[in-house]
């Protein structure tokens, strides 16, 4: 009892209105602020080039993608199922969905049917520790890490995708989250294919694991994310 009472009277001399919140007198030092809290900046992303289609190539489907010297190049060299593209950094690319797997392919992706297809080429840049959201996509992508490394977070596990290598997004309405996980600033592209008669993104939680049971008396802890550092 001793010691709930002290706290109280700490808590009183702390009070809206107590002499040690007043303003202080003539010549007294002006009292120093708290350091605000440092603000995390979130990833952020840019539609660099998209394009809708009424059908697919047949077969298993890979995304290819190419650098010209300039961005006339690229737009010449893109098809029907190409995108012309120039990124943030200036670079010219072309993005084209096919159905061969060659050298710079990347795939072969997971299916996707829709009535129609929305191809997108999305450049997505992040400070070192940042996490998008937990969403869902209506398709599947593939993703190029230009600078940095992206890890891609689902209900079954981790994926990391370092500097200059590729990887794939999980297959459509699948629950995930991106963060910037190396140790310079993220700078990827993704490349996509969606339907195009649903949103792009949908809000999403991972699902909850199947639970043991617990001694009476004790919490369980939950679902606890995967730590990508």
């Amino acid at each position: 009892m001793v010691f709930l009472a002290t706290f109280a009277m700490l808590f009183s001399a702390f009070a809206p209105g107590s002499p040690v919140l007043a303003q202080g007198r003539e010549g007294d030092p002006a009292p120093m602020p708290f350091p605000a809290a440092p603000r995390r900046a979130d990833p952020a992303s840019r539609v660099l080039a998209e394009r809708q289609v009424e059908n697919l190539p047949a077969g298993a489907l890979f995304w290819r993608l190419e650098r010209f010297a300039s961005a006339p190049q690229a737009e010449e060299a893109s098809g029907a199922y190409g995108l012309a593209f120039t990124d943030s950094a200036g670079g010219a690319w072309t993005a084209t969905l096919g159905s061969s797997a060659g050298f710079a392919d990347v795939g072969p992706l997971s299916p996707v049917v829709a009535s129609a297809y929305l191809l997108r080429v999305t450049e997505v840049t992040a400070p070192r520790g940042s996490t998008s959201p937990v969403v869902t996509h209506p398709g599947t992508a593939a993703i190029y890490v230009l600078s940095g490394e992206m890890c891609i977070r689902t209900a079954a596990g981790l994926a990391r995708i370092p500097t200059g290598q590729a990887g794939l997004a999980p297959a459509a309405d699948t629950a995930l989250q991106a963060s910037s996980c190396g140790a310079a600033h993220l700078r990827a592209l993704v490349l996509s294919v969606t339907d195009a008669d649903r949103p792009f993104t949908s809000p999403a939680q991972f699902p909850q694991p199947a639970r043991a049971p617990q001694a009476p008396g004790r919490e369980s802890p939950g679902y606890e994310p995967v730590n990508p550092y």
